[in-house]
C-alpha cells in the first residue's frame, strides 16, 4: 500500500512537473513571439532606402537569430541599393558626351563604347539582384538557406511578409523597374550617339569648344539624340 502511494505521488509530481514545464514553454513562446513582432515593427517602420539603424532586441535564443536574419536581409537590401545608386552617379559616364571626350576618343569611340557596355551590363546585373530582394520567391529561398528549423524559417518569412518591410519592398519594386528602364535607355542612347558620330566622322569637327556639323540635317539628328538623355 505504501509502495502504491509512493508510485502515485511520483506520478503526480511528474505530471505536475510536465504541466508546469509545458505551460512555461507555451508562455515563453507566446511572450517571445509578441516581443519579436514588436521588434520587427522597428525595422518595418524605418525607410529601407535610408541607412539601417541598429535597434536593441528584446528576445533571446532562436527568436533572436531570426531577428538578426531579418536585420541582415534589410541591410543587404540597402547595400545592394547603394551599389545600384552608384551607377547613376557615375561621373565618367556623364562626361562621355563632352567635347573633351570627343577629341580624345573620337571618331571611333572604341574606349567609350566599351565602357558604356561594361557599365550597362554591371548595372543590369546589380539591378536584377536588387529586384530579387523584392520577390516573395527570393525571400522564401533565402529563408530555406538559413541555419534554422523550418518553424523559424517560416517565422522569418512571415516577419517580412506581414510587416511594412514587404510593403516597402513592393512599393520600391515599381520605382526600380522604372529606373532600370530609364538607365537602359540612357546607355542605349549614348551608344547611338557614338555610332552616329562614327558613321559621320567626316561630317563633324570641334570648333570653339563646340561640335560642328557639315549640314543642318546632321545637326538636327544629333540634337534629337542627345535631347533624350
Amino acid at each position: 500500500m505504501k509502495k502504491k502511494k509512493i508510485i502515485f505521488y511520483v506520478f503526480l509530481f511528474t505530471f505536475l512537473l510536465f504541466l508546469v514545464l509545458g505551460y512555461g514553454f507555451i508562455f515563453y513562446h507566446s511572450v517571445s513571439k509578441e516581443r519579436f513582432q514588436s521588434d520587427i515593427l522597428k525595422y518595418a517602420d524605418h525607410d529601407l532606402l535610408k541607412k539601417p539603424i541598429t535597434f536593441s532586441s528584446t528576445v533571446h535564443f532562436q527568436y533572436l537569430s531570426v531577428e538578426e536574419e531579418v536585420s541582415n536581409y534589410v541591410n543587404s537590401f540597402y547595400q545592394q541599393y547603394q551599389v545600384v545608386l552608384n551607377y547613376t552617379k557615375d561621373e565618367r559616364l556623364k562626361s562621355l558626351l563632352s567635347v573633351s571626350n570627343y577629341l580624345e576618343d573620337g571618331p571611333e569611340f572604341s574606349s567609350s563604347c566599351e565602357y558604356v557596355e561594361d557599365v550597362k551590363n554591371n548595372f543590369l546585373k546589380s539591378m536584377d539582384q536588387l529586384l530579387r530582394y523584392c520577390s516573395l520567391k527570393y525571400i522564401k529561398n533565402y529563408a530555406k538557406k538559413l541555419e534554422l528549423s523550418s518553424y523559424y524559417q517560416d517565422l522569418f518569412v512571415h516577419a517580412i511578409l506581414d510587416s511594412n518591410i514587404y510593403v516597402q519592398l513592393q512599393n520600391y519594386k515599381e520605382h526600380f523597374l522604372n529606373r532600370k528602364e530609364d538607365m537602359n535607355q540612357l546607355f542605349n542612347t549614348i551608344s547611338q550617339v557614338f555610332e552616329f558620330l562614327s558613321v559621320h566622322s567626316s561630317d563633324w569637327k570641334i570648333e570653339d569648344q563646340e561640335i560642328q556639323f557639315s549640314t543642318e540635317d546632321l545637326v538636327n539628328q544629333y540634337n534629337h539624340l542627345v535631347s533624350t538623355i
